[in-house]
């Protein structure tokens, strides 16, 4: 077995200290963050935001029209100006678990935010499902499902030009759940009991208050779970047991499947027999895919390829990591590390790296590329049950709180800090070693 890190040492991988057990504290870097008026840049601060919003509005508009014109094969877009400012990327500026526990003894450890923070998200929506963050508005989206069968769900957009305010993108939805950015600055995509649809500002200013937002429905199929944009403007989903990538340049009411992949067949073919899939959450980043199913309670990665004239995914491995042969047994026992109860939301960091939620193990768990485990994420509170979750590049977390035990939307910030017990000597080959001999699948 070779080592996972030059950068992380064995202490990384051991069972984080129980909740209450002292560990650092202060409030990290909370200034500015996304969606909150109180904890806002100063004024020339934002001025500066708002030149660079603009220089990097114009070059993603063209970096989006150039990847529209590469997918159809007859048209070539011409190379970019190398002066050119660079739009950001369109998955949004990831966090590096690598980087976080770089350095020696390190752990990662979530910081409740001050009461300012927590109370602009507080309430917001009840029991939501889905959230993401568009890095270019520094706007978090969210997904309220409403009461089941009610067609009373919304979208709403929570930014700090609100004014403690979360604007409603959409309402009136059946069932929203599975939300990430479309075009970052410009739209979202959701999930719907009724298909998929595309929400696009109707502005391209500062984001405020009178934003109103255009659907347009891409899929109308029922049963959808997950949702992400590929590389090429594809809109990646789950469907009966089947990854489906769909264009996500069609109009409104023209579905246009591009891809399919048998997601329950392969993963089957790797000793994941339990049960029927159950896929909910899924993340893209970069040609990668990530996958958390709660039926056979295990996490799968993908490669995404792309061309004119190739559009596929494509299996690289998977890992059982349920803790129960029946995820609806018992659960009051603790949950080993690399294990999970109840799988569910998933996000890829910029390298590759998955973080997990388990919803009844209350945890966050890290796993490397190759689907080692890492590190389970201290938190000196109880965690929510979490559905889905989004980290953005400097740390900052949302939470969707679906059982709304905290408010329904709680914040937090991921930190790589120092470990004050150290792990026992060989814990993490041990550790390892077991997951790979009895939970552990993978291609050769």
């Amino acid at each position: 077995l070779k080592p996972l890190s030059d950068h992380i040492m064995s202490s990384d991988y051991r069972n984080p200290p129980a909740y209450g057990e002292p560990v650092q504290q202060g409030y990290g870097d909370w200034e500015g963050f996304p969606g909150v008026p109180s904890l806002r840049f100063q004024r020339a601060a934002e001025d500066q935001f708002r030149v660079n919003q603009v220089d990097l509005r114009a070059a993603m508009q063209q970096a989006l029209q150039q990847k529209a014109m590469q997918l159809r094969p007859a048209q070539q877009a011409a190379p970019a100006s190398p002066d050119v400012v660079q739009p950001p990327r369109i998955w949004g500026h990831r966090p590096s678990f690598r980087k976080m526990l770089a350095g020696g003894n390190k752990r990662l450890v979530l910081t409740d935010p001050p009461s300012s923070v927590n109370d602009y998200y507080k309430n917001e929506v009840s029991g939501p499902f889905g959230c993401t963050y568009d890095d270019l508005t520094m706007t978090f989206f969210a997904t309220d499902p409403g009461s089941r069968g009610g067609g009373d769900g919304k979208v709403v957009a929570l930014h700090g030009g609100l004014e403690n305010k979360a604007l409603v993108v959409a309402d009136k939805l059946a069932n929203p759940a599975a939300i990430s950015v479309y075009e970052p600055g410009k739209s979202v995509c959701v999930v719907t009991d009724e298909g998929i649809f595309v929400y696009t500002r109707s502005g391209d200013g500062e984001f405020g208050a009178a934003e109103t937002f255009k659907a347009r429905q891409i899929a109308d199929q029922r049963g959808l779970r997950g949702i992400a944009r590929t590389e090429a403007g594809g809109i990646l989903t789950f469907l009966r047991g089947r990854i489906r990538i769909y264009d996500g340049y069609a109009h409104d009411g023209e579905e246009r499947l591009i891809s399919e992949t048998d997601y329950q067949r392969t993963v089957e073919q790797f000793g994941i027999s339990r049960a029927r899939e159950k896929v909910s959450f899924l993340d893209v980043c970069d040609n990668k895919l990530a996958i958390s199913d709660l039926g056979k309670q295990c996490i799968s990665l993908w490669e995404i390829e792309e061309s004119t004239h190739t559009t596929a995914v494509h299996f690289l491995r998977v890992i059982n990591v349920g803790a129960y042969d029946d995820p609806r047994g018992r659960r009051n026992m603790p949950v080993p590390n690399g294990l999970c109860a109840f799988a569910s939301g998933i996000r890829l960091d910029g390298e590759g790296w998955v973080i997990c939620a388990d919803a009844v193990g209350r945890s966050l768990q890290v796993w490397d590329n190759q689907l080692r485990f890492v590190t389970r994420v201290f938190s000196p509170s109880r965690l929510p049950y979490i559905s889905g979750f989004y980290i953005e590049g400097d740390g900052h977390m949302l939470v969707c709180d679906r059982r709304n035990e905290y408010g329904g939307l709680r914040c937090y910030l991921m930190e790589g800090k120092d470990n004050i017990a150290p792990a026992a000597r060989d814990f993490a080959v041990a550790a390892r070693h077991v997951q790979q001999m009895q939970h552990g699948y993978s291609r050769s």
